[in-house]
C-alpha cells in the first residue's frame, strides 16, 4: 500500500516498508527495505550482458528509452531472461546461434512482450497469442 509517491508497505506484514531511491532525473536507482530493524539499502542490478554473437540477427527499431530488451521463443524454451539485446543505432539488436528449422519468438521490452514489427510472418500459438515466426534454412 502506498504511503507516499515513493514509500510503500505491505498490509499483511505491517513492519515491512520499502522506499524507492531516485536520482536527480527521477529514475529509480535502488530501494530501501525496512523490516523494523533499520534500513537496508538494495542497489539496482547492472544490466544483463547482451547476446551479440551468433548466426541469426534479430533487430527491433525504436524503444530507445527502454531499459532492457530481450528476445525469447521456441529456441530458448520461452525463457525471457536468457537472450538480451544490445542498443545499436536507433534500436536494439540480438544475435543467437540457431540450427536450421522453424522458430516462433517475441521481443520483451521492459517486461512487455510484443511480436516483431518488421516480420509479417506470424503464427497463433493455440492459446490466443500471436508470435513471430522465423525459418532458418540449411546452408
Amino acid at each position: 500500500m502506498a504511503e507516499s509517491e515513493s514509500r510503500f508497505y505491505d498490509s499483511e506484514i505491517p513492519d515491512l516498508h520499502l522506499a524507492f531511491i531516485k536520482n536527480e532525473k527521477g529514475n529509480v536507482i535502488g530501494l530501501t527495505l525496512n523490516s523494523g530493524q533499520g534500513d537496508m539499502r538494495v542497489k539496482k542490478m547492472p544490466p544483463p550482458v547482451p547476446s551479440v554473437t551468433g548466426n541469426t540477427t534479430f533487430k527491433l527499431t525504436g524503444h530507445t528509452d527502454a531499459e532492457a530488451v530481450a528476445i525469447y521463443g521456441s529456441f530458448n524454451n520461452w525463457i525471457q531472461t536468457k537472450n538480451y539485446c544490445a542498443r545499436e543505432g536507433d534500436g536494439w539488436v540480438c544475435r543467437i546461434n540457431l540450427a536450421p528449422g522453424k522458430y516462433t519468438y517475441r521481443f520483451l521490452v521492459d517486461g512487455v512482450g510484443l511480436i516483431d514489427p518488421t516480420n509479417p510472418d506470424t503464427e497463433d500459438d493455440g492459446n490466443g497469442h500471436v508470435d513471430s515466426v522465423i525459418v532458418i534454412k540449411p546452408k
